[in-house]
């Protein structure tokens, strides 16, 4: 399964894939920089090579970053359009999204929810003998932490069953070859 990791921004877009399997494996992966001073250029150079990435590499799921409270609210909502575009692109592909916490994605990749960027990237660099960008790395974080946190097997998918009469809700295994287990 190829999971494509996105680290948002206008300036700076990240991506990553990991090819999961038997093993974890680096993928593609690269940095998005649009040109132009006008946030709307920006975002729409984003959205056509987003969309180039995806049809080429084609992965099944996107994963970002949640958003936190940032300090300067300029800088939090520029984040969100960049989001945006990245969800739309995503919609329209119709991959999966899944997000995780920053600290969540730290832990996973490096044992440490609060580890530092260069950290993240040393982590990386040892794993996959390769140097890349704090973007790219953040994006291939991404990536790595959602395929360490679904279940083992390509072919297992978890859905929620809200049918129990208790109304308890309930995960269960399902097999798209043989319905329910």
């Amino acid at each position: 399964m190829r999971i494509l990791g996105i680290d948002p921004g206008t300036r700076f877009m990240g991506w990553g894939m990991i090819d999961y399997g038997r093993t974890e494996r680096l993928g593609p992966c690269g940095c998005i920089r649009p040109k132009g001073t006008h946030i709307g250029e920006r975002l729409g150079q984003i959205d056509g090579q987003l969309s180039d990435i995806i049809q080429q590499h084609q992965p099944k799921i996107m994963v970002l970053e949640k958003v936190f409270v940032n300090i300067n609210p300029q800088s939090a909502l520029t984040l969100g359009y960049s989001r945006g575009v990245a969800l739309a692109v995503a919609a329209r592909h119709r991959l999966e999204v899944a997000e995780y916490a920053p600290n969540t994605i730290k832990k996973s990749l490096t044992g440490y929810g609060h580890a530092t960027k260069d950290q993240m990237i040393a982590m990386i660099s040892r794993l996959f003998g390769i140097d890349m960008t704090s973007d790219t790395a953040d994006a291939v974080a991404a990536a790595m932490c959602h395929g360490r946190h679904i279940p083992f097997g390509q072919n297992q998918h978890w859905t929620l069953n809200t049918d129990d009469q208790s109304g308890a809700k309930k995960a269960l295994k399902t097999n798209p070859s043989q319905g329910m287990a």
